[in-house]
């Protein structure tokens, strides 16, 4: 078990929760379902592979469903992202650091920045979110300021 003193000795810290992605065996019924029993609404775009539901403009995170993997055995299927602002270079070399491994990424995300998707020692996915200094995201918490 790591103690809280070694976690806070980090040189990293991520600033807030930013997405929740869930993976779905059948993201079309996934969809229904959550339009139908939340009133979650699909916007008209998607990222990738990436279905991104409308979220109250003052939720501090955002939701996206995509497919999940053939094996699997491999992820988690509900994975939070964690927006980070040091270089990706450092965190990478934490994850490693620490027994962890990047399974996904970087990735770019256009008009946003760049995602990663690591694995800690004990199994659970976990995200990371780098904006660009310049990404949408920047801009509308500028204009929440």
């Amino acid at each position: 078990m790591i103690s809280s003193r070694s976690l806070c000795q980090l040189e990293f810290k991520t600033r807030s929760l930013c997405q929740l992605e869930f993976k779905s065996k059948d993201v079309s019924k996934t969809l229904i379902f959550f339009e139908q029993v939340f009133g979650w609404k699909t916007l008209p775009i998607t990222l990738q592979d990436y279905f991104v539901i409308d979220v109250p403009e003052d939720s501090s995170f955002g939701i996206s469903v995509s497919p999940s993997s053939q094996d699997e055995g491999t992820e988690s299927p509900t994975i939070a992202y964690f927006r980070c602002d040091q270089p990706l270079d450092e965190i990478l070399n934490h994850i490693k650091n620490f027994g962890g491994r990047v399974i996904e990424g970087p990735r770019s995300v256009p008009a946003y920045g760049k995602a990663i998707k690591l694995s800690e020692p004990g199994g659970i996915t976990i995200g990371l979110f780098f904006p660009h200094a310049e990404s949408m995201l920047s801009k509308v918490e500028g204009e929440a300021n």
